[in-house]
């Protein structure tokens, strides 16, 4: 499965994510929403951060929007 993190700069709820994720050792692919806009797009992604969760036919398995540390702990078993 392939996570996705959409971010932005200076945004300071992504800055929790991401130690939050640096906490539980939790890797995703870190996507600037405002240099990849046709990629946020493409996920329908409309605020940050956002976390997609791709399934291995990269259909969308899970979204998270926010920082919702339980539902984060769950991207460790996927």
């Amino acid at each position: 499965m392939r996570k996705l993190k959409f971010e932005q700069p200076k945004c300071a709820p992504c800055k929790q994510v991401d130690e939050f994720l640096e906490e539980q050792g939790i890797e995703v692919e870190h996507i600037n929403a405002w240099e990849k806009p046709e990629i946020a797009s493409k996920y329908r992604v409309t605020s940050c951060p956002t976390i997609i969760v791709l399934d291995n036919n990269n259909v969308v398995a899970q979204r998270i929007v926010g920082f919702k540390p339980d539902e984060i702990k769950q991207l460790k078993f996927m």
